[in-house]
């Protein structure tokens, strides 16, 4: 990150005057910081290098208070986050300056067995807010309807909860199963009591590709076989092509649970994939 820009999967953007929102509060690029997950709305050259961002959104998968730590991870609200040589550490210098019952956000991408890579972990300091706890993913059941007080689901394996008051954002939007939703409260033992419930998929309603727009996806391949030419990039569908290029590696690297960055176009619904980018072939065993 410098000043006045941000580089999102090898694209320097440039964010004066763009609308940015941070932890789902309006926000100013000061508050953009290296290994943020984003995503981006905006006008890309035709170097294919730089552009102008018109939107930007943070995207932190996990905040709460650190369980227990391992070699390699960390975990907090019953999700185990890895690290790598990659991860970017604030506040703290590294994975050993971290400690249990310390509370930080974690930035980061999962695989397709829900397994979290952290880009980006941050512990907090004195002073700096509330202790909310939050948490990313589909909603499972099983699942009991009817909104609040009586709404209550599984969220990648913990049971939430709501109470006289909760709020659920959009305003007027139902929670239903397989819904991505982001909750905001606190753990209590084994139970999340949401404050706060957002459907992801309606607020970021924006940020999705329209038909023939360029578009550029960053995850972990699933769903890859032998007999097709799709597969499957945090939740986009991306086709392979003669002229597909690959870029950091050749067409035989591409297997399942390799982290990549798919660009292209989007057609159908489907991301017609120009190019390629394996990130340096890391996968999550």
């Amino acid at each position: 990150m410098k000043k006045g820009s941000a580089i999102v999967n090898g694209v320097t953007f440039d964010v004066a005057g763009a609308q940015i929102v941070h932890d789902d509060s309006p926000s100013s690029d000061t508050l953009l910081q290296d290994g943020m997950a984003v995503k981006v709305r905006g006008r890309l050259n035709d170097d294919g290098a730089t552009g102008t961002a018109e939107k930007i959104k943070t995207e932190s998968e996990l905040q709460g208070t650190i369980t227990a730590k391992g070699v390699d991870s960390i975990t907090l609200l019953n999700q185990q986050a890895f690290v790598d040589s990659r991860t970017v550490f604030a506040n703290v210098s590294d994975l050993q300056t971290l400690a249990v019952d310390q509370w930080v956000t974690v930035h980061g991408l999962r695989d397709p067995l829900g397994r979290l890579l952290a880009t980006r972990i941050e512990a907090r300091v004195a002073g700096g807010g509330p202790s909310i706890d939050r948490l990313k993913g589909a909603v499972e059941a099983p699942f009991t309807g009817g909104g609040p007080p009586t709404l209550k689901f599984v969220l990648r394996g913990i049971t939430v909860i709501t109470a006289q008051g909760t709020l659920i954002q959009p305003a007027g939007a139902s929670i239903n199963p397989g819904d991505p939703v982001e909750v905001h409260g606190f753990l209590s033992g084994a139970t999340f009591i949401a404050g706060r419930i957002d459907r992801e998929d309606l607020e970021d309603g924006e940020f999705e590709p329209q038909e023939n727009e360029k578009f550029e996806v960053e995850g972990f391949v699933s769903g890859l076989t032998a007999s097709t030419t799709d597969f499957t990039v945090a939740g986009a569908t991306v086709r392979l092509t003669a002229a597909t290029r690959f870029e950091g590696g050749i067409a035989a690297d591409l297997v399942n649970n390799v982290r990549v960055e798919a660009e292209g176009q989007m057609t159908g619904g489907v991301l017609t994939a120009d190019k390629i980018r394996f990130d340096d072939t890391v996968r999550i065993r």
